[in-house]
Protein backbone atom coordinates (compact mmCIF):
# COMPACT_ATOMS: atom_id res chain seq x y z
CA UNK A 1 0.00 0.00 0.00
CA UNK A 2 1.41 3.39 -1.03
CA UNK A 3 1.13 6.31 1.44
CA UNK A 4 0.16 9.58 -0.24
CA UNK A 5 -0.05 13.02 1.33
CA UNK A 6 -0.34 16.62 0.23
CA UNK A 7 1.86 17.77 3.12
CA UNK A 8 5.61 18.22 2.57
CA UNK A 9 7.85 15.53 4.06
CA UNK A 10 10.76 17.97 4.42
CA UNK A 11 11.21 20.88 6.82
CA UNK A 12 9.25 23.94 5.68
CA UNK A 13 11.29 27.14 5.33
CA UNK A 14 9.80 29.99 7.31
CA UNK A 15 9.59 33.35 5.55
CA UNK A 16 11.21 35.09 8.52
CA UNK A 17 13.99 34.72 11.11
CA UNK A 18 12.58 34.11 14.58
CA UNK A 19 14.05 35.42 17.83
CA UNK A 20 12.79 34.29 21.23
CA UNK A 21 13.12 36.06 24.57
CA UNK A 22 13.06 32.69 26.33
CA UNK A 23 15.85 30.17 26.66
CA UNK A 24 17.65 27.73 28.92
CA UNK A 25 20.24 30.34 29.97
CA UNK A 26 17.59 32.62 31.50
CA UNK A 27 15.53 29.76 32.91
CA UNK A 28 12.45 30.42 30.77
CA UNK A 29 12.58 27.32 28.57
CA UNK A 30 13.67 23.68 28.61
CA UNK A 31 15.05 23.81 25.07
CA UNK A 32 17.57 26.20 23.46
CA UNK A 33 15.98 29.53 22.54
CA UNK A 34 12.57 27.93 23.14
CA UNK A 35 12.79 26.46 19.63
CA UNK A 36 13.38 29.78 17.82
CA UNK A 37 16.23 30.48 15.42
CA UNK A 38 17.93 32.86 17.87
CA UNK A 39 17.52 33.95 21.47
CA UNK A 40 19.30 34.26 24.82
CA UNK A 41 21.14 30.93 24.35
CA UNK A 42 22.73 32.05 21.06
CA UNK A 43 26.52 32.15 20.72
CA UNK A 44 27.84 35.71 20.91
CA UNK A 45 28.30 37.40 17.49
CA UNK A 46 27.48 34.29 15.43
CA UNK A 47 25.83 34.61 12.02
CA UNK A 48 24.57 31.01 11.92
CA UNK A 49 21.59 29.18 13.36
CA UNK A 50 22.08 26.46 15.98
CA UNK A 51 25.18 28.04 17.53
CA UNK A 52 24.93 28.28 21.31
CA UNK A 53 27.06 29.90 24.05
CA UNK A 54 28.82 30.52 26.27
CA UNK A 55 29.79 33.18 25.58
CA UNK A 56 26.15 34.11 25.21
CA UNK A 57 24.68 36.86 23.10
CA UNK A 58 24.49 40.29 24.74
CA UNK A 59 21.38 41.27 22.77
CA UNK A 60 18.99 38.33 23.39
CA UNK A 61 19.94 37.09 19.93
CA UNK A 62 18.82 40.24 18.06
CA UNK A 63 22.29 41.18 16.77
CA UNK A 64 22.96 37.60 15.71
CA UNK A 65 19.60 37.40 13.91
CA UNK A 66 20.55 40.47 11.88
CA UNK A 67 23.98 38.96 11.17
CA UNK A 68 22.29 35.80 9.88
CA UNK A 69 19.69 37.66 7.82
CA UNK A 70 22.39 39.76 6.16
CA UNK A 71 24.66 36.76 5.51
CA UNK A 72 21.83 34.73 3.96
CA UNK A 73 20.17 37.47 1.92
CA UNK A 74 19.13 36.44 -1.59
CA UNK A 75 20.31 38.24 -4.70
CA UNK A 76 17.65 38.96 -7.33
CA UNK A 77 19.50 39.56 -10.59
CA UNK A 78 16.40 40.87 -12.38
CA UNK A 79 16.98 44.03 -10.30
CA UNK A 80 20.62 44.06 -11.39
CA UNK A 81 23.61 42.46 -9.74
CA UNK A 82 24.53 43.22 -6.17
CA UNK A 83 20.95 43.73 -4.89
CA UNK A 84 19.91 41.54 -1.97
CA UNK A 85 16.68 40.90 -0.05
CA UNK A 86 16.81 39.54 3.51
CA UNK A 87 14.21 37.58 5.45
CA UNK A 88 12.41 39.83 7.96
CA UNK A 89 13.28 39.35 11.61
CA UNK A 90 10.39 38.44 13.91
CA UNK A 91 10.73 39.06 17.65
CA UNK A 92 8.37 36.76 19.54
CA UNK A 93 6.57 37.76 22.74
CA UNK A 94 8.34 38.53 26.01
CA UNK A 95 11.08 40.79 27.31
CA UNK A 96 14.28 41.07 25.26
CA UNK A 97 17.20 42.35 27.34
CA UNK A 98 19.80 44.20 25.27
CA UNK A 99 23.13 44.85 27.03
CA UNK A 100 25.05 46.34 24.12
CA UNK A 101 24.23 48.24 20.96
CA UNK A 102 22.77 46.32 18.00
CA UNK A 103 24.84 47.66 15.09
CA UNK A 104 23.70 47.12 11.49
CA UNK A 105 26.47 47.20 8.88
CA UNK A 106 25.85 44.59 6.15
CA UNK A 107 28.53 43.50 3.68
CA UNK A 108 26.07 43.34 0.75
CA UNK A 109 23.44 45.80 -0.41
CA UNK A 110 20.18 45.13 1.48
CA UNK A 111 16.94 46.57 0.12
CA UNK A 112 14.50 45.58 2.87
CA UNK A 113 15.93 45.78 6.42
CA UNK A 114 12.94 44.82 8.56
CA UNK A 115 12.35 43.79 12.17
CA UNK A 116 8.88 43.41 13.64
CA UNK A 117 7.62 42.31 17.02
CA UNK A 118 4.51 40.44 18.08
CA UNK A 119 2.70 43.58 19.17
CA UNK A 120 3.33 46.76 21.11
CA UNK A 121 2.14 45.19 24.38
CA UNK A 122 3.64 41.73 23.68
CA UNK A 123 7.25 42.35 22.64
CA UNK A 124 9.40 44.47 24.98
CA UNK A 125 12.96 45.51 24.11
CA UNK A 126 14.81 46.79 27.18
CA UNK A 127 18.23 48.42 27.21
CA UNK A 128 20.04 50.18 30.05
CA UNK A 129 23.29 51.56 28.63
CA UNK A 130 24.09 55.10 27.53
CA UNK A 131 23.90 54.65 23.77
CA UNK A 132 21.40 53.96 21.01
CA UNK A 133 19.76 50.56 21.34
CA UNK A 134 19.79 49.82 17.58
CA UNK A 135 21.83 51.84 15.10
CA UNK A 136 22.58 51.75 11.37
CA UNK A 137 26.16 52.37 10.28
CA UNK A 138 25.66 55.64 8.39
CA UNK A 139 29.00 55.31 6.57
CA UNK A 140 27.99 51.96 5.06
CA UNK A 141 26.34 52.34 1.65
CA UNK A 142 24.87 48.83 1.68
CA UNK A 143 21.57 50.07 3.10
CA UNK A 144 20.76 52.50 0.30
CA UNK A 145 17.55 53.19 -1.62
CA UNK A 146 15.98 50.85 0.93
CA UNK A 147 12.75 50.62 2.89
CA UNK A 148 13.72 50.24 6.55
CA UNK A 149 11.02 49.05 8.94
CA UNK A 150 10.93 48.67 12.73
CA UNK A 151 7.42 47.89 13.99
CA UNK A 152 5.09 46.29 16.55
CA UNK A 153 7.09 46.36 19.76
CA UNK A 154 7.54 48.32 22.97
CA UNK A 155 10.97 49.84 23.63
CA UNK A 156 11.95 50.37 27.28
CA UNK A 157 14.89 52.65 28.08
CA UNK A 158 16.42 52.18 31.53
CA UNK A 159 17.79 54.72 34.00
CA UNK A 160 21.29 54.61 32.48
CA UNK A 161 20.09 55.72 29.05
CA UNK A 162 21.24 59.33 28.72
CA UNK A 163 20.75 62.42 26.55
CA UNK A 164 21.19 62.16 22.81
CA UNK A 165 20.26 58.48 22.61
CA UNK A 166 17.39 56.75 20.80
CA UNK A 167 15.81 53.32 20.54
CA UNK A 168 16.52 53.26 16.79
CA UNK A 169 19.00 55.63 15.15
CA UNK A 170 19.94 56.13 11.51
CA UNK A 171 21.56 59.51 11.14
CA UNK A 172 22.94 60.17 7.67
CA UNK A 173 24.98 63.30 7.00
CA UNK A 174 25.79 65.01 3.73
CA UNK A 175 28.41 62.99 1.88
CA UNK A 176 27.24 59.61 3.20
CA UNK A 177 26.41 57.07 0.44
CA UNK A 178 22.79 56.78 1.63
CA UNK A 179 22.17 60.46 2.47
CA UNK A 180 18.50 61.28 1.67
CA UNK A 181 18.22 57.93 -0.15
CA UNK A 182 16.22 55.76 2.28
CA UNK A 183 12.63 55.42 3.48
CA UNK A 184 11.89 54.61 7.12
CA UNK A 185 8.51 53.27 8.20
CA UNK A 186 7.18 52.18 11.57
CA UNK A 187 3.82 50.94 12.81
CA UNK A 188 2.34 50.16 16.21
CA UNK A 189 5.18 51.22 18.51
CA UNK A 190 4.61 52.08 22.18
CA UNK A 191 7.17 53.94 24.30
CA UNK A 192 5.44 54.24 27.65
CA UNK A 193 8.21 54.54 30.22
CA UNK A 194 10.09 57.61 31.46
CA UNK A 195 12.94 57.92 28.97
CA UNK A 196 15.90 60.24 29.53
CA UNK A 197 17.27 60.03 25.99
CA UNK A 198 16.64 62.05 22.84
CA UNK A 199 13.66 60.40 21.10
CA UNK A 200 12.21 57.00 20.23
CA UNK A 201 13.50 57.45 16.66
CA UNK A 202 16.50 59.56 15.68
CA UNK A 203 16.36 59.71 11.87
CA UNK A 204 18.23 62.32 9.87
CA UNK A 205 19.13 62.55 6.22
CA UNK A 206 16.18 60.44 5.00
CA UNK A 207 14.12 60.69 1.86
CA UNK A 208 10.82 59.83 3.60
CA UNK A 209 9.69 58.92 7.12
CA UNK A 210 6.28 57.31 7.76
CA UNK A 211 5.06 56.76 11.33
CA UNK A 212 1.67 55.20 12.08
CA UNK A 213 0.12 54.55 15.50
CA UNK A 214 3.23 55.64 17.40
CA UNK A 215 2.68 56.16 21.12
CA UNK A 216 5.46 57.96 22.98
CA UNK A 217 4.49 58.86 26.53
CA UNK A 218 7.22 60.85 28.29
CA UNK A 219 9.44 59.59 25.49
CA UNK A 220 12.64 61.54 25.94
CA UNK A 221 13.53 65.11 25.04
CA UNK A 222 11.72 65.01 21.68
CA UNK A 223 9.15 62.28 22.20
CA UNK A 224 8.59 60.14 19.15
CA UNK A 225 10.87 61.59 16.47
CA UNK A 226 13.99 63.68 15.98
CA UNK A 227 14.75 64.40 12.33
CA UNK A 228 16.80 66.84 10.29
CA UNK A 229 17.61 67.21 6.59
CA UNK A 230 14.73 64.96 5.53
CA UNK A 231 12.44 65.36 2.53
CA UNK A 232 8.99 64.31 3.84
CA UNK A 233 7.63 63.20 7.21
CA UNK A 234 4.21 61.63 7.84
CA UNK A 235 2.88 61.16 11.40
CA UNK A 236 -0.49 59.40 11.37
CA UNK A 237 -2.85 58.35 14.18
CA UNK A 238 -0.22 58.83 16.86
CA UNK A 239 0.18 60.16 20.41
CA UNK A 240 3.48 61.83 21.21
CA UNK A 241 4.72 63.39 24.43
CA UNK A 242 8.21 64.59 25.31
CA UNK A 243 10.05 66.58 27.96
CA UNK A 244 10.85 69.48 25.59
CA UNK A 245 8.75 68.68 22.55
CA UNK A 246 6.72 65.81 21.11
CA UNK A 247 8.83 65.73 17.93
CA UNK A 248 11.58 67.82 16.35
CA UNK A 249 11.88 68.65 12.65
CA UNK A 250 14.59 70.88 11.24
CA UNK A 251 15.32 71.52 7.57
CA UNK A 252 12.47 69.30 6.40
CA UNK A 253 10.63 69.86 3.14
CA UNK A 254 7.14 68.76 4.24
CA UNK A 255 5.21 67.39 7.23
CA UNK A 256 1.81 65.68 6.97
CA UNK A 257 0.15 64.94 10.32
CA UNK A 258 -3.31 63.36 10.64
CA UNK A 259 -5.31 62.41 13.73
CA UNK A 260 -2.38 63.01 16.05
CA UNK A 261 -2.19 64.33 19.60
CA UNK A 262 0.83 66.05 21.09
CA UNK A 263 0.94 66.60 24.83
CA UNK A 264 3.20 68.25 27.37
CA UNK A 265 4.92 70.16 24.57
CA UNK A 266 4.02 70.37 20.92
CA UNK A 267 6.23 69.59 17.96
CA UNK A 268 9.18 71.78 17.03
CA UNK A 269 9.11 73.15 13.47
CA UNK A 270 12.23 74.84 12.17
CA UNK A 271 12.93 75.58 8.52
CA UNK A 272 10.02 73.49 7.24
CA UNK A 273 8.57 74.40 3.84
CA UNK A 274 5.08 72.86 3.98
CA UNK A 275 2.93 71.58 6.86
CA UNK A 276 -0.51 69.97 6.49
CA UNK A 277 -2.28 68.98 9.73
CA UNK A 278 -5.77 67.51 9.96
CA UNK A 279 -7.72 66.60 13.11
CA UNK A 280 -5.18 68.05 15.50
CA UNK A 281 -5.87 68.23 19.24
CA UNK A 282 -3.97 71.25 20.49
CA UNK A 283 -3.15 70.06 24.00
CA UNK A 284 0.12 71.97 23.71
CA UNK A 285 1.73 74.64 21.56
CA UNK A 286 3.33 74.20 18.19
CA UNK A 287 6.89 75.42 18.72
CA UNK A 288 8.13 77.59 15.84
CA UNK A 289 11.89 77.87 16.29
CA UNK A 290 12.75 78.55 12.64
CA UNK A 291 11.05 79.90 9.54
CA UNK A 292 8.10 77.92 8.15
CA UNK A 293 6.69 78.38 4.65
CA UNK A 294 3.04 77.26 4.75
CA UNK A 295 0.94 75.71 7.52
CA UNK A 296 -2.50 74.39 6.56
CA UNK A 297 -4.70 73.00 9.33
CA UNK A 298 -8.09 71.58 8.37
CA UNK A 299 -9.47 70.82 11.84
CA UNK A 300 -8.03 72.02 15.12
CA UNK A 301 -9.59 71.33 18.51
CA UNK A 302 -8.46 73.45 21.43
CA UNK A 303 -9.52 72.17 24.87
CA UNK A 304 -6.63 73.80 26.79
CA UNK A 305 -5.42 77.33 27.54
CA UNK A 306 -2.01 76.83 25.89
CA UNK A 307 -1.11 79.33 23.13
CA UNK A 308 -1.37 77.79 19.67
CA UNK A 309 2.10 78.99 18.57
CA UNK A 310 5.13 79.64 20.71
CA UNK A 311 8.86 80.22 20.31
CA UNK A 312 11.59 78.92 22.61
CA UNK A 313 14.69 80.52 21.09
CA UNK A 314 13.86 84.22 21.37
CA UNK A 315 14.96 84.56 17.75
CA UNK A 316 12.63 86.23 15.21
CA UNK A 317 10.94 83.68 12.92
CA UNK A 318 8.40 83.96 10.11
CA UNK A 319 5.45 81.89 8.91
CA UNK A 320 4.69 82.91 5.33
CA UNK A 321 1.09 81.63 5.36
CA UNK A 322 -1.14 80.09 8.02
CA UNK A 323 -4.55 78.75 6.97
CA UNK A 324 -6.99 77.14 9.42
CA UNK A 325 -10.19 75.78 7.88
CA UNK A 326 -12.02 75.00 11.12
CA UNK A 327 -11.12 76.12 14.63
CA UNK A 328 -13.14 74.54 17.45
CA UNK A 329 -12.53 76.11 20.84
CA UNK A 330 -13.87 73.55 23.33
CA UNK A 331 -12.90 75.20 26.61
CA UNK A 332 -10.72 77.91 28.17
CA UNK A 333 -9.28 80.67 25.96
CA UNK A 334 -7.69 79.98 22.60
CA UNK A 335 -4.64 82.23 22.40
CA UNK A 336 -2.95 82.58 19.05
CA UNK A 337 0.58 83.09 20.35
CA UNK A 338 2.47 84.23 23.43
CA UNK A 339 5.60 85.19 21.51
CA UNK A 340 6.50 88.50 19.92
CA UNK A 341 9.20 86.67 17.94
CA UNK A 342 6.69 84.99 15.59
CA UNK A 343 5.52 86.93 12.51
CA UNK A 344 2.73 85.51 10.33
CA UNK A 345 2.65 87.21 6.93
CA UNK A 346 -0.63 85.71 5.77
CA UNK A 347 -3.33 84.30 8.07
CA UNK A 348 -6.88 83.11 7.47
CA UNK A 349 -9.37 81.15 9.55
CA UNK A 350 -12.53 80.15 7.69
CA UNK A 351 -14.77 78.81 10.46
CA UNK A 352 -14.60 79.48 14.20
CA UNK A 353 -16.78 77.51 16.64
CA UNK A 354 -16.65 78.63 20.26
CA UNK A 355 -18.25 76.51 22.97
CA UNK A 356 -20.21 78.08 25.80
CA UNK A 357 -17.85 79.52 28.38
CA UNK A 358 -14.85 79.49 26.02
CA UNK A 359 -13.22 82.48 24.31
CA UNK A 360 -10.56 83.33 21.75
CA UNK A 361 -7.63 85.72 21.53
CA UNK A 362 -6.31 85.77 17.98
CA UNK A 363 -4.95 88.69 15.92
CA UNK A 364 -7.42 88.65 13.03
CA UNK A 365 -10.46 89.59 15.11
CA UNK A 366 -11.47 91.80 18.00
CA UNK A 367 -14.59 93.19 19.67
CA UNK A 368 -15.04 96.76 20.92
CA UNK A 369 -17.97 98.31 22.80
CA UNK A 370 -19.78 101.32 21.40
CA UNK A 371 -19.26 104.62 23.21
CA UNK A 372 -22.75 104.50 24.74
CA UNK A 373 -24.06 101.05 23.79
CA UNK A 374 -23.72 98.19 21.35
CA UNK A 375 -20.71 96.35 19.97
CA UNK A 376 -18.36 96.55 17.01
CA UNK A 377 -16.86 93.22 15.83
CA UNK A 378 -13.84 93.30 13.53
CA UNK A 379 -12.60 90.26 11.59
CA UNK A 380 -10.13 89.93 8.74
CA UNK A 381 -11.41 87.59 6.07
CA UNK A 382 -8.11 87.86 4.19
CA UNK A 383 -4.81 89.05 5.51
CA UNK A 384 -1.89 88.56 3.13
CA UNK A 385 0.95 90.66 1.83
CA UNK A 386 -0.86 91.27 -1.47
CA UNK A 387 -4.47 91.74 -0.27
CA UNK A 388 -6.35 92.40 2.95
CA UNK A 389 -10.10 92.41 3.62
CA UNK A 390 -11.67 93.35 6.96
CA UNK A 391 -15.37 92.96 7.79
CA UNK A 392 -16.66 95.16 10.63
CA UNK A 393 -20.07 94.32 12.09
CA UNK A 394 -22.03 96.92 14.07
CA UNK A 395 -24.73 95.65 16.46
CA UNK A 396 -26.91 98.21 18.24
CA UNK A 397 -24.13 100.80 18.11
CA UNK A 398 -24.87 104.04 19.98
CA UNK A 399 -22.80 107.17 20.67
CA UNK A 400 -24.80 109.78 22.53
CA UNK A 401 -21.82 112.16 22.94
CA UNK A 402 -20.05 114.81 20.88
CA UNK A 403 -16.78 112.78 20.74
CA UNK A 404 -15.86 110.66 17.72
CA UNK A 405 -14.84 107.07 18.43
CA UNK A 406 -11.64 105.59 17.00
CA UNK A 407 -11.23 101.81 16.82
CA UNK A 408 -7.92 100.11 15.95
CA UNK A 409 -7.79 97.19 13.55
CA UNK A 410 -6.76 93.78 14.96
CA UNK A 411 -3.78 93.99 12.59
CA UNK A 412 -2.70 96.99 10.53
CA UNK A 413 -2.86 97.45 6.76
CA UNK A 414 0.55 97.94 5.16
CA UNK A 415 0.09 100.91 2.79
CA UNK A 416 -3.54 101.38 1.71
CA UNK A 417 -6.97 100.91 3.32
CA UNK A 418 -10.26 101.86 1.60
CA UNK A 419 -13.87 101.50 2.78
CA UNK A 420 -15.61 99.60 -0.02
CA UNK A 421 -19.00 99.06 1.66
CA UNK A 422 -20.98 100.71 4.47
CA UNK A 423 -24.70 100.11 5.16
CA UNK A 424 -24.68 101.19 8.81
CA UNK A 425 -25.91 104.79 8.29
CA UNK A 426 -22.82 106.05 10.16
CA UNK A 427 -20.14 108.36 8.77
CA UNK A 428 -16.86 106.47 9.00
CA UNK A 429 -13.32 107.23 7.80
CA UNK A 430 -10.32 104.91 7.68
CA UNK A 431 -6.54 104.82 7.96
CA UNK A 432 -4.11 101.93 7.75
CA UNK A 433 -4.43 101.35 11.51
CA UNK A 434 -8.14 101.84 12.26
CA UNK A 435 -11.48 103.57 11.66
CA UNK A 436 -12.93 106.76 13.07
CA UNK A 437 -16.72 106.92 13.62
CA UNK A 438 -18.19 110.43 13.46
CA UNK A 439 -20.37 110.86 16.52
CA UNK A 440 -24.09 111.02 15.72
CA UNK A 441 -24.61 112.60 19.16
CA UNK A 442 -28.02 110.91 19.51
CA UNK A 443 -29.74 107.95 21.09
CA UNK A 444 -30.25 106.31 17.72
CA UNK A 445 -28.75 102.79 17.43
CA UNK A 446 -27.03 101.58 14.27
CA UNK A 447 -26.46 98.10 12.86
CA UNK A 448 -24.86 96.84 9.67
CA UNK A 449 -21.46 96.09 8.19
CA UNK A 450 -18.46 97.99 6.92
CA UNK A 451 -15.90 96.40 4.58
CA UNK A 452 -12.36 97.71 4.43
CA UNK A 453 -10.00 96.47 1.71
CA UNK A 454 -6.44 97.27 0.82
CA UNK A 455 -2.82 96.20 1.09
Amino acid sequence: MTFQTNFPLYPAKLPFVTVSSKGMSNGLSDIPNDGADFGPDTLLRTSSKGQYGPPYTQTSGIQEAWNYAFANAVEYTNYGTGNYWMKPILLLDGVFTVNQKVFLSPSVRIFNPKMIGSGSMSTYVMWNFNDNCIEIDHTNGNIRYSNIEISSMQPVGGANVGPGTAFFAANYVSGDPAYQANVFQSYDMDFSNTFNGNAMFSLTGFQNIILYNIEAYDGGTYGGLYSENTNTVQILGSIMHGHYASFYLNNVNSLVMYGTETGGSGGVLSNVNFVHIDYYEAYSSLIINGNVGYIHIENIFSPTPYPFLTNQTNTPVTIDKLKIDRLNVIANTFTFTNSSYITVNDISIDTINIASGASINIPILSTVSGTTAGTVNLRFRDYSTSYKKLVITFSGYENDTTTNQTISYPLPFSTTAVITANNTGLTISTSTTGITITSPNSTTTYSGIVIVEGY
